[in-house]
């Protein structure tokens, strides 16, 4: 048996009065004229439900004040209170419990998700572009197999027709039909995680793999030459630095020593402020350079994702070049509309984030780049100051030793400790790089290791699916039956041309006549038969089983108006309405809910047991509301629609 939904009373109140509708098991017809009420009628029980919005007739929304729904889900009876404009509702059981749920995603309750759980339908997520990386399937992407408007009779099978509401079909009908389970699209969202995590994880490895090469950084064998000759370097500069230092203090008198240790203490600060100031000026110079080819590359990023986001979210429905149809093509759903090539992976795309996290990072080390460009500018003044102060001392202090001594033995000292202590602090600079570069190719080294442990995660995750999968592929036949009752529905209602009828076992959508859904013709009612057929068939198979788990409801709105008025629309239209008659006959517990202009002519056993809801100008919708009359409608229309085209 299907999962159970079936409406009860729909209260509509206003400032003056409440309007109350009653709703019965078997089949319901809401009857009226033009304009009367009878779609707004259904798209408010789906307001109650906790839908986001409803497409309501003007005089409705501005007087409608309050919505109240009392239902039955699953197991539980409620009574559903929402306020015209709000987003909360309402939800007294039974038993007199009140809760709160809301039509949004927040801290509170999900109504979409709170009525599948009553329903004992699987909670599920899809992978997407958000920052989240999923969304959940709600209540109301199942209710599209439940409700079809007059607006999607002739052009969608439960929102087939948009790329982001088609997803949520499939997925919605492998669930209910056993092709697919919470493990499965859980094992997809992760897959979707995976993808993202390692293409990212590939964008960062390729920005440092550039910086090294954009810098000249020698490989990981190179630097160990470097770094050993380095350290040789270091070992003889101090010990030049040594010397000079004992032969300045050599043979030094009593009256001279104080003097001679304070030329050897300014000599060597000399030299080592001025070995800094010289690495300072390095530091400035691979600074700029460095800013220059972030600029570069930052250019380069912006450029890749403008184009990128310009054309990431086209769906084509015609080629660019030639300007035919690409979407009546019959291509596998594995290839691609347009050069009908493999769909590549998502791990093979670069995805719009993972542009826009490029040109975002790249800026973040420009900004630190300039930053610490400063710090350096900064520091070279700084050691360009103590060199020019050091040196100051150093002249005065070194004049007065040259009264005393002989320069022969002080000044060639002090330029070899000066020339030592260089050295050594350039012997210095060149270890930090070395250690600066090794570092960074660790960290190269440890993003490739991520891109790979996220591409033996996504392997796994694959075969995980690939078993869940083929654990359900016997649930398949599920589509070639349901598509056995769609062809009897197709058959019974006589549709124009009637060869044979089923569902494309990939995209479970109608076929007849070999031609699918978007191919039918829309004159001669073929998409509206096929649509109604559609609808009739899931409700018709989901009751035959236990197994399955589409609801038991069905709300059509204007069938029979839909199908236009000919003589041969006339009696498709009795076909339906008799179609409609002997399911509810069948299965008891089942309630179609139709809005209709009028009525075809039907068999006395027919009318009998149709529960009526007729709605008229005199008592419309809301029936405290004056009702202005069909001409008056349509001439507000009239100039609705005049206004919209200027």
């Amino acid at each position: 048996m299907a999962v159970h939904l079936q409406f009860h009373r729909l209260d509509l109140k206003t400032a003056q009065a409440t309007s109350r509708y009653e709703f019965k098991p078997g089949l319901n017809v809401v009857n009226g004229s033009y304009k009367t009420g009878k779609s707004s009628m259904l798209e408010l029980l789906k307001f109650a439900l906790g839908a986001k919005g409803a497409k309501l007739m003007t005089a409705i929304e501005e007087n409608l004040q309050n919505v109240t729904l009392e239902v039955t889900i699953g197991a539980d009876r409620l009574t559903l209170s929402r306020a015209v404009g709000e987003n909360q509702l309402t939800v007294t059981r039974a038993d007199g419990f009140t809760d709160r749920w809301t039509a949004t995603s927040g801290k509170m309750p999900r109504a979409g998700i709170e009525i599948l759980k009553l329903l004992r339908f699987p909670i599920a997520r899809l992978s997407n572009n958000s920052e989240t990386g999923s969304e959940p399937l709600t209540f109301f992407d199942l209710f599209r197999y439940v409700y079809l408007p007059q607006d999607d009779v002739n052009s969608s099978v439960a929102g087939h027709n948009d790329p982001f509401t088609n997803r949520k079909r499939r997925a919605v009908f492998e669930l209910a039909y056993g092709l697919s389970d919470e493990r499965i699209r859980e094992l997809e969202v992760d897959a979707a995680a995976l993808e993202r995590a390692q293409g990212a994880a590939k964008l960062e490895a390729e920005t440092v793999r550039r910086f090294l090469f954009n810098v000249g950084a020698p490989n990981e064998a190179e630097l160990a030459v470097e770094e050993a000759e380095a350290q040789a370097d270091l070992v003889e500069a101090e010990r030049r630095l040594e010397e000079a230092r004992r032969m300045a203090g050599a043979d030094i008198g009593g009256d001279q020593e104080g003097l001679r240790k304070r030329i050897s203490t300014l000599r060597t600060a000399t030299a080592d402020a001025e070995a800094e100031r010289t690495l300072a000026q390095v530091a400035v110079d691979r600074g700029r350079a460095l800013l220059a080819q972030l600029q570069l590359d930052a250019q380069r990023a912006q450029r890749e994702a403008d184009a990128h986001n310009s054309i990431s979210g086209l769906e084509f429905s015609v080629c660019p070049r030639c300007l035919q149809s690409v979407s009546d093509r019959d291509l596998d759903p594995a290839q691609c509309l347009l050069c009908a090539q493999p769909q590549p992976s998502r791990s093979g795309l670069r995805m719009r984030s993972d542009h826009d996290a490029a040109v975002t990072r790249i800026l973040a080390q420009k900004e630190e780049a300039l930053m610490l460009q400063k710090e350096d500018e900064d520091y070279f003044t700084e050691w360009t100051n103590q060199v020019n102060r050091l040196r100051e001392q150093l002249t005065e202090a070194a004049g007065d030793l040259e009264r005393q001594a002989d320069p022969q033995q002080i000044f060639p000292s002090i330029d070899q400790a000066s020339e030592a202590a260089a050295d050594r602090e350039r012997a210095r600079a060149r270890l930090r790089d070395i250690e600066r570069f090794r570092d960074q190719w660790d960290q190269y080294d440890e993003l490739e290791s991520r891109v790979r442990r996220f591409g033996q995660q996504l392997e796994s995750n694959r075969v995980q699916q690939t078993s869940e999968r083929q654990r359900l592929e016997e649930n398949r036949y599920r589509i070639a039956e349901l598509g056995e009752i769609f062809d009897e529905e197709i058959r019974e209602l006589r549709f124009t041309g009637y060869q044979e009828a089923g569902l494309d076992p990939q995209t479970y959508l109608p076929v007849i006549n070999g031609d699918s859904f978007d191919r039918l013709s829309v004159s001669g009612a073929s998409k509206t038969l096929a649509n109604d057929a559609y609808y009739l068939a899931n409700l018709a198979y989901s009751l035959s089983s236990g197994q399955y788990l589409m609801p038991d409801a069905l709300l059509l709105d204007s069938p029979r108006t839909s199908l236009g008025n000919t003589p041969e629309d006339v009696a498709a239209g009795q076909r339906l309405y008799e179609r409609m008659y002997r399911l509810s006959l069948s299965y008891p517990a089942c309630q179609i809910i139709v809005a209709d202009n009028g009525l075809p002519p039907l068999e006395r056993r027919l009318s009998k047991s149709i529960n009526l809801i007729t709605l008229t100008y005199p008592e419309p919708l809301l029936r405290d509301v004056p009702h202005p009359g069909r001409e008056a409608v349509i001439e507000m229309e009239q100039r609705q629609a005049g206004k919209r085209r200027r």
